[in-house]
């Protein structure tokens, strides 16, 4: 009897102390300081994930911008320029259409891709 109560005793997820039986049984931590704890830890995370999109964000508007005051809007610039730089071709925060055709914008600038691995830049 003694085995079968130990395999159903639930641990914390904070703390890995004892859940008590009282509790009820889709409960994940043992009391609310280790619940506020853990929560602490979430948040803290997806903040400093959010941060690091933010200033990912800000460091490609910045390439975006120097290219734009550089060439301008009317020149095809070849994709290689900006893979030199690190530029992050993931991050997609807003949609921009030029002419019909849809690109990304990031902050005040947009750029689009072209199928002979060019891009031009506008301001938005």
């Amino acid at each position: 009897m003694n085995q079968k109560k130990k395999a159903m005793t639930r641990s914390c997820r904070y703390c890995q102390g004892d859940i008590p039986d009282s509790y009820r049984k889709n409960r994940c931590y043992c009391s609310d300081p280790c619940s506020y704890a853990a929560c602490q830890i979430r948040s803290k995370l997806q903040y400093q994930n959010l941060k690091k999109e933010f200033t990912e964000g800000n460091r490609i508007e910045k390439i975006l911008q120097d290219f734009h005051m550089s060439h301008g809007s009317d020149i095809f610039i070849p994709a290689q320029h900006f893979e030199n730089l690190n530029m992050n071709w993931a991050l997609k925060p807003e949609d921009f259409i030029h002419e019909e055709f849809k690109g990304t914008r990031i902050g005040e600038y947009g750029y689009l891709i072209f199928d002979n691995n060019t891009i031009k830049i506008y301001k938005v």
